[in-house]
């Protein structure tokens, strides 16, 4: 069964482990309470005009207000058919050394209405399928959130410890790249152990400090890595905070981190549980750019997202990547909240998916009456915890015979997996 958006909407104020109807009544309060306190933040930085949104007949998409992403060999085109918006050059300067190597340039328009979307569609839109028009697309905005684009679908529940994770690994093991939330050393040491040292180390520090509320995206890259280690005993994480407290970052942000990879042409696999959704005429130039310049042995897989809609999912929509949707069970039933569509790759179960977690006692997001004890490990649910599942998987699968695309093609083409229409093959990890 599908929902439409209102249903969905309706199901995500009860977003909590396990996905069901019937939760708890503390569980649905504390659900509700993340759900709508994220929401506010949200909120908050669209009116400070930080962030700007469209709708689109899948449900909209987050983009940074006024800019335009294009290419270089595309630049100068681009910018004389939006001179009547006042388009100019712009370099911000975190990230010109990257869009530099990517050849990627961007533009800020001196107008702010028409919006970004509107301008693009009436500047380019009829012609968007041609091959001679040039690529050009919002500056998009990617998140690894609930109820949002690509991350988890409701806040996470305490569990009980699992077992110990395996010995520290080799030299010259398979390597994985995580771009997210960062890591919170010390909770974990036999994970630590798997983990480059100053790779990304964070504190994890709360969205407001010293106010004793778990931030929204707290434990995420933690999480996300103890699901691949479970999977690769012997593999090393690498691990990138792009993502800030609320869990999203601007396109420009993760192409950063892309291209860093690229110049170094090391790593084995790329998780990125986070994604937009994108305007099919103007997908990513930012992302798509970036993840050209990889190297063709590195496998790439994405978070398809928890928005129950079959509008692309950027990454996780490329060709070349690995777009991942969740699972109810381990019987193959999708999950109510996951995105679908032909440009999903494949499907692993993505509810009460059990990891490590940060060692907190504290207050859940903006509800004094409500507090979550956690030791370390939790359950949580979303495509962002059915992706590293397969990441894990295909780093398992690495070795002398296979490099990491290698081993990702023959796992979402293995022919002795089920397959279904709109979610590709089944992956029961």
């Amino acid at each position: 069964m599908r929902y439409d958006r209102a249903q969905l909407l309706r199901l995500g104020t009860l977003a909590a482990a396990p996905l069901v109807l019937g939760l708890p009544a503390a569980r649905a309060a504390i659900a509700d309470d993340v759900i709508h306190g994220r929401r506010a933040r949200l909120a908050a930085r669209l009116k400070n005009g930080e962030l700007a949104w469209w709708p689109t007949w899948g449900g909209g998409y987050h983009y940074v207000p006024r800019r335009v992403l294009t290419t270089q060999e595309s630049a100068a085109f681009v910018a004389r058919r939006l001179n009547r918006f006042g388009a100019k050059p712009f370099i911000e300067p975190r990230t010109a050394e990257a869009f530099k190597f990517a050849g990627i340039a961007e533009l800020q328009v001196a107008v702010q209405k028409p919006a970004v979307p509107q301008i693009l569609a009436g500047t380019f839109g009829k012609e968007a399928s041609s091959r001679r028009e040039p690529a050009v697309a919002p500056h998009y905005v990617l998140f690894g959130e609930p109820e949002y684009e690509g991350g988890p679908f409701g806040p996470p529940t305490p569990a009980a410890a699992e077992t110990p994770y395996a010995p520290a690994p080799p030299e010259g093991g398979p390597r994985v790249a995580v771009i997210d939330t960062g890591y919170h050393w010390g909770i974990h040491p036999d994970l630590d152990a798997h983990v480059l040292p100053k790779a990304g180390a964070s504190q994890l520090p709360d969205v407001t400090p010293h106010d004793s509320v778990l931030d929204d995206e707290a434990a995420h890259g933690l999480f996300i890595t103890g699901i691949i280690v479970r999977l690769a005993q012997t593999v090393t994480v690498e691990i990138v905070r792009a993502l800030d407290g609320l869990g999203l970052a601007k396109e420009g942000t993760i192409v950063a981190a892309l291209t860093a990879f690229a110049r170094r042409g090391d790593v084995n696999v790329i998780n990125l549980s986070l994604g937009a959704l994108g305007d099919p005429r103007f997908p990513p130039v930012g992302l798509a750019q970036g993840h050209a310049r990889l190297p063709t042995t590195t496998a790439v897989v994405a978070a398809a997202g928890n928005n129950h809609t079959n509008q692309p999912m950027y990454p996780a929509a490329f060709a070349r990547v690995v777009g991942v949707a969740a699972a109810a069970d381990r019987s193959g039933t999708p999950a109510v909240f996951t995105n679908y569509g032909p440009w999903v790759d494949c499907y692993a179960p993505g509810v009460d998916v059990p990891s490590a977690f940060d060692d907190w006692n504290g207050l859940v997001p903006t509800n004094p009456q409500s507090t979550e004890t956690f030791n370390g490990w939790a359950t949580w649910n979303g495509t962002s915890f059915a992706a590293p599942k397969v990441s894990g998987t295909i780093a398992a699968l690495v070795g002398p015979a296979a490099t990491g695309q290698q081993a990702a093609d023959a796992l979402v083409n293995d022919p002795t997996r089920p397959w279904r229409a709109d979610y590709g093959r089944f992956l029961d990890l």
